[in-house]
Order: C-alpha cells, then structure tokens, then sequence
C-alpha cells in the first residue's frame, strides 16, 4: 500500500468446512493502518473467475459487493476476541463463500504492508441452538458546516428481547464522539446516561456484555463533530474526506425481520428546519441525490444532505415517511411531470403530516 493512500478493498474466500458448521467463536488480526474489518455472507455456491482476488469496493454496489447478504462480523480494533456463551453460535454451509472487505489508511511517508485475518471456532449444529445475529445501525444523513461543530443521531427499536454480546462504535477523524443510549419501552423519559460511548475515531473500545436489552427498548445513537476546514463535510466512506455514525454489534438470540439493518430507523434532528422545509430544500436537489440504498451502505447527495440535517426534531421522519410513499406509488407519474397531482391523491396522509409538522419550542 502506498504512502498517503486509502483503500477499501474486498476479497471473497470458500470455507474449507466439508460438512455445515455453527460457529461458537470470532477472532480477528490486523496489522497497523485498518480502519475497519467486516465479514459478509454471500449468495455465492463458488467464487466466479471475474471476481477472484481482491476488488475495489468503496461505493457499496460494485458487482462483487452486490452478492453479499449480510454481515457477520465487523471490527475496528487490531484485534478482537469474541466467544459465544454456550449454546450460541449461527449456522454455515459446507465450503460456504464469504468475503471480507478491509477499510486502509496510509498516512506514512513509507510503503505499509496491510494483513487481516479471521477465525472461526466451530461446534456441532446440536451443540447451539439459539441463533446469534448481527446488528448494524448506520445514519445516512451527515452534514458537517465548515469551521463548526455537528451532530447526527437515529433511533432503532428493538422488536424482541436480545442479549449484545459485543459492539463497536464507527466514525470518521473530526468526529469528537459517540454516545449509544437505551432508552426503556414506552417512555417518554429518555434515559440520561449512555451505556457505551466512545472518543476515539482510531482506536475506540469495544463494548464486551453480554448486556440485556427488552422488547421494545430504543437504542439511541448520537455522534458529534468538529469540521475544522473551509469545506463542508458530508457521509460517506472516505475517513479523510467524510464521515459516519455507526453502531454495530454481535446478539443473541437473533431477532426475526429487519430488524440487524434498522429498517425502521427513526432521526433525531438537530436543525430548525420543520418537514415542509426539509421538502422544499429537496426540491431543488438533482435528482441523484435522493438516498440510494447499496449493499455496502447509503448513498445520498450532497444536497440531499444538506436539507435533511438541517431538520428538527420530527422532521425527518415525516419527510421520508412521504418521499417514501411518493417513491413507491407515483414512479410513473413523477416521470411524466405529474408528481405533485400524483403525491395528493395517493400519498394524502403524509403530506398532511409533512406540511403539518412544527419544530418543537
């Protein structure tokens, strides 16, 4: 790897297993310049011949990024240590094809020879029946002003009891911190202190449980920054030119739907802007830059961005809850010129909420 250069690069790897395993351990190794590790399941039965060795893959839809299924492990330490408690594990066919996808700085005068590595310890199918499960929360919407401070934050509910094994917070170099609260269920209280937190983007700690979390709890993210230079700053992949608000972590038992990805993710707004706003910001946006989900991600434009961090609270939701509706119901009719017309027939209940939205005092 050559001085000043950053990578993310992806590699897809066969199993040796002759027979299908549960994994009851995850271990991994480094060497000094990683900014993140992940491993993803895959769709593959073997690894094709254009997408052997090692791929590019910062954007998140490159072809070999579009076989992975999900996440099993993710680490942003040089090293970790993860064994389940007995009778946990999650399940992997014989000769199963995974890929491991390594994020790499370079910030030396000198060339750095970069090396990861993970293992698996296995047990019999019988031996763990509870199921682990890997949960990933990430915040797409980041704005960052020039020469100023910020803050990004999202809520996910848990849909049934779990236990976080272990977990990792994930941000980018002027990110000051992060905060991941658990706020109980059905309560207008929040919860006044985090249960992990981090202020290192480098080298962040681990959070080792097992910690219990029920039902309908909300996990609440937030993520402070301090953008120093004369350019704004946005999300994206890029340590040096962008940022990220992750919270990811290994549970058990594993939790059914959509729940590892945060599906129904909730944003916590830190602007002044209500959703009519946010609405009309987006309006004047190119058309690209409306979120587009990746398997490595999201990808959303700069103006996009822009308009939506400068929510308030409760705004957000309602903006996407409509852009959602819009996007689903009114494809043809948005092509045609007609979105508006299409948006007040088919999308009425949103775009009431939306325009009847009011920041709070």
């Amino acid at each position: 790897m050559k001085p000043g250069e950053e990578l993310h690069q992806c590699q897809l790897v066969v199993l040796p297993n002759d027979a299908d395993i549960n994994v009851v351990r995850i271990s991994h190794e480094y060497t000094a310049g990683s900014h993140h590790f992940l491993v993803f399941e895959t769709d593959l039965d073997t690894i094709p011949a254009d997408l052997e060795g090692q791929h590019d893959c910062v954007g998140g839809d490159e072809p070999i990024m579009q076989h992975t299924t999900g996440v099993l492990y993710a680490a942003q330490s040089p090293s970790g240590d993860a064994p389940f408690p007995p009778g946990v594990g999650f399940s992997l066919k014989a000769h199963q094809v995974l890929m491991l996808q390594t994020h790499y700085l370079n910030p030396s005068n000198h060339d750095l020879d970069a090396r990861v590595s993970a293992g698996f310890d296995t047990a019999p199918a019988d031996s763990t029946p509870i199921q682990a499960g890997f949960l990933i929360f990430y915040d797409p919407f980041i704005y960052l002003p020039a020469q100023s401070s910020a803050a990004s934050g999202m809520r996910c509910t848990a849909t049934s009891d779990i236990n976080i094994l272990a977990a990792s917070t994930h941000y980018h170099q002027r990110g000051t911190g992060m905060q991941v609260w658990l706020d109980p269920p059905s309560s207008s209280t929040p919860t006044t202190a985090p249960f992990f937190e981090t202020h290192d983007w480098e080298h962040a700690t681990n959070f080792l449980g097992p910690f219990a979390v029920a039902a309908g709890s909300v996990f609440r993210l937030q993520c402070d920054y301090v953008n120093t230079d004369v350019a704004e700053v946005f999300q994206g992949p890029n340590a040096a030119t962008s940022e990220m608000c992750v919270f990811a972590g290994l549970y058990y038992p594993k939790a059914s739907g959509a729940f590892d990805d945060c599906a129904s993710r909730s944003f916590i707004g830190y602007g002044t802007h209500a959703c009519s706003d946010q609405l009309a910001c987006i309006q004047t946006c190119p058309a690209g830059d409306a979120p587009h989900f990746t398997h490595g991600g999201v990808d959303v434009g700069p103006c996009w961005e822009k308009c939506v961090a400068m929510g308030c609270q409760g705004a957000t939701d309602a903006l996407l809850s409509l852009t959602s509706c819009i996007g689903n119901q009114c494809q043809a009719e948005c092509a045609a010129g007609t979105c508006n017309d299409c948006a007040l027939a088919k999308c009425s209940t949103e775009v009431t909420a939306c325009i009847g939205h009011v920041c709070p005092p």
